[in-house]
């Protein structure tokens, strides 16, 4: 049987070489969510670099007017040339940081940027990327085998149960699936059916990691790790909310997400509100890649999905989080669309006090260890995420 300490799945981030030094400028920060969405286009060498060098203390303003060529400007890095290419290795590792990178790194090689002009480390980085980028597309056939498997299993039982976020996702969202990578399979079950889950799948080879503290009953989540390949791990929720403290007021379970069409994997409604509640709720916004699940979201919604959205946010109780969420997701990515959404969700003073702590500053950070104003901000919001305040009026 898998122990606490057995490896559960291969690395969604592949190195992480971020630290207070490697702070993202705000320029910074907007070129690199132009980079990581998905449906926008690569910004063009000459554009792009002189962003960079703009963004760097003590530019030269003739400088960022004039011509660049990209991979000279590389290649003068690794030849110890200007201090203002090294943005451009930090914005590589920021988005290797953020779960973005394979499709920065599938933009930057479109507008013809060579890994072999960049410094040294972050030619080693591309390198890790693409390797285990083909290991977490063979990884995900592996991952979707396994979840038809159990799928199968469960409906012969009459165990309600819909898988969401990675692969629903990534199909759904997504023109390129390998955009969207993903690294296990969660299945959320209907409560009365949880323990039922949970004796079947114990049946199809896979096992509990053993842990001196589990909380998996409080937090209604279930991990199991296939015996003979523990990269391989399933997860059973009864709710996409885990912490008790915030399910008094939110919940998204399984019977809340049939309630908003969540059966259909292409509902837009549903498919938001699982991207919502994921970021806010799960991991406090600490990856850009949760922001960017939600914009592919919104991208999916029509114009008559507008009433069906409210009435969902309503009766989920997930206001705050909504309002919060598509604000900042709208704010970093420049989509009107997306503010105009947020803007019908944020009247209570809650909402627009998340959406001052939620940064994009906050964001951007986030996965920089020991960047202390940037945690204190997600925490602050997690705290008023307890208070359950904001409603629509």
């Amino acid at each position: 049987m898998p122990t606490a300490d057995a490896p559960i799945r291969p690395p969604q981030r592949f190195s992480n070489n971020m630290d207070t030094k490697s702070r993202l400028t705000l320029a910074e920060g907007r070129l690199l969510t132009q980079l990581a969405d998905p449906e926008a286009p690569a910004p063009e060498p000459d554009t792009m670099l002189q962003h960079l060098i703009a963004s760097q203390p003590g530019a030269d303003p003739l400088a960022t007017a004039l011509p660049v060529d990209l991979a000279k400007a590389a290649q003068s890095e690794v030849r110890g040339g200007p201090k203002q290419w090294r943005a451009l290795p930090r914005l590589i590792h920021a988005a290797d940081a953020h779960a973005v990178l394979p499709i920065v790194a599938r933009k930057l090689a479109a507008v013809g940027l060579c890994p072999e002009l960049l410094p040294e480390p972050t030619q080693s980085l591309l390198h890790r990327h693409r390797q285990q980028h083909h290991i977490a597309i063979g990884q995900a056939m592996l991952l979707n085998h396994h979840a038809s498997t159990i799928a199968e299993q469960f409906k012969k039982h009459k165990v309600d149960a819909i898988i969401v976020k990675g692969p629903r996702f990534a199909s759904q969202l997504y023109d390129q699936p390998g955009d969207r990578t993903y690294t296990d399979i969660d299945f959320l079950v209907a409560p009365e059916a949880v323990n039922r889950a949970n004796n079947l799948i114990s049946q199809l080879g896979f096992s509990r990691p053993q842990k001196f503290w589990d909380n998996a009953r409080r937090d209604q989540e279930y991990k199991w790790l296939l015996d003979e390949n523990v990269s391989v791990l399933v997860e059973i929720h009864g709710n996409l909310v885990h912490y008790p403290a915030l399910r008094r007021r939110v919940s998204l379970g399984y019977r809340e997400l049939a309630a908003i069409g969540g059966v259909d994997p292409g509902n837009p409604v549903a498919n938001l509100m699982i991207a919502v509640i994921h970021c806010a709720c799960g991991h406090k916004f600490h990856r850009l890649n949760l922001l960017l699940d939600v914009l592919q979201a919104v991208r999916r919604l029509e114009r008559k999905d507008d009433q069906v959205l409210t009435a969902a946010v309503s009766e989920l109780g997930a206001e705050l989080e909504t309002g919060v969420t598509l604000g900042v997701v709208g704010t970093l990515f420049r989509c009107p669309r997306t503010l105009t959404l947020a803007e019908h969700f944020s009247h209570h003073w809650a909402t627009r006090v998340g959406r001052k702590l939620i940064s994009p500053d906050a964001v951007f950070a986030a996965p920089i260890p020991g960047s202390i104003d940037s945690r204190i901000r997600r925490h602050a919001f997690r705290r008023l995420q307890e208070l359950g305040l904001a409603r629509i009026g």
